[in-house]
């Protein structure tokens, strides 16, 4: 009885054996630098400079946020545009206050009409100055 040799070891050893082959892919080791020959030779990285930093800072550490300065506009360009707010919102005014008198009391369909062609003849007119915007680029020939 003696020579038998026990039954739960060997078990107990195969299935330890399978657990530590199925996870060996992942606790393979890395393998290791010899820090002692490289000591004298360390890799030192330098020294993060401001300037490649995508926000500035200040010496405080606080951000420092440049606003850039526009350019004044011509007095006739200013003038321009004032100009063709004002007459935009008096055509809005004239087209509500037709609204307003229609529903009132009947007034003229033909100048209610006329207003409404008016005022979509602007849009339109508008829409084709800003037309360039929504063209496809024309490609020029590089030879």
């Amino acid at each position: 009885m003696a020579s038998k040799p026990a039954p739960s070891l060997s078990t107990h050893s195969s299935k330890t054996n399978v657990r530590r082959n199925l996870f060996h892919h992942q606790l393979s080791r890395r393998p290791t630098s010899t820090s002692t020959s490289m000591s004298g030779s360390t890799l030192q990285e330098p020294l993060p400079d401001n300037s490649s930093d995508i926000v500035v800072k200040d010496r405080n550490g606080n951000y420092q946020v440049d606003i850039p300065l526009l350019p004044p506009l011509d007095e006739e360009q200013m003038q321009e545009e004032d100009e063709a707010a004002m007459e935009k919102e008096r055509q809005e005014a004239r087209l509500l206050e037709m609204w307003k008198d229609k529903h009132l009391q009947p007034s003229d369909p033909a100048e209610l009409y006329a207003a409404v062609q008016a005022k979509l003849r602007r849009v339109v007119a508008s829409l084709d100055e800003d037309n360039w915007m929504f063209e496809a680029e024309q490609q020029t020939s590089g030879g």
